[in-house]
């Protein structure tokens, strides 16, 4: 910046000689060298400037992209972290899964083996009530025989006591006798 001005001082030294008679070639060339280099540092200077925000606009940019990465970073770790726990939460489900697995299969065996035990309690039921159908029937027949036996003493008895008195056992033409 500096040097534009100094650039500039020397140029107006340099007008303010030439007289208007003494126009030289060379103050003409000098002039319009110190004028195309004034333009030309006046551009390199836009041009730094321009550069220079182009440095701050990549900075804002890098630190934007940077911030932006730090945050993908961040989710990557959680997304990992919950990836990590959606692991751990479905090998707990499959070992819950082959537990109830294995209790449902163990109360499908036990049901089985009550359904058999009830079964067979049934089938041994049913052969004690037939037995003790059957014991009954010949308690009856028993207590039927004993009490026609003793049905029959008693007739017996009596007629040999000369009671005309009927018995089963004898017709009753013989018991008259």
């Amino acid at each position: 910046m500096e040097q534009v001005r100094d650039l500039r001082v020397e140029m107006e030294e340099l007008q303010q000689l030439q007289s208007p008679g003494q126009v030289s070639g060379k103050l003409i060339d000098k002039e319009r060298s110190l004028e195309e280099e004034i333009q030309l540092r006046e551009r390199i200077q836009l041009q730094l400037k321009q550069a220079e925000r182009s440095v701050e606009d990549l900075k804002v940019e890098l630190q934007t992209a940077a911030q932006t990465k730090e945050d993908l970073d961040k989710q990557l770790k959680q997304a990992q972290e919950k990836a990590i726990d959606l692991e751990s939460d479905l090998e707990e489900m499959q070992d819950s899964e082959q537990s109830w697995a294995r209790k449902h299969k163990r109360a499908m065996e036990q049901t089985e083996q009550l359904q058999l035990k009830l079964i067979q309690e049934k089938y041994v039921n049913e052969q004690l009530d037939s037995e003790k159908i059957n014991l009954m029937r010949q308690v009856h027949v028993r207590n039927f025989h004993t009490l026609q036996s003793q049905v029959e003493l008693i007739y017996l008895d009596a007629d040999c006591s000369g009671d005309s008195v009927w018995c089963p056992s004898v017709p009753l033409a013989e018991c008259s006798q």
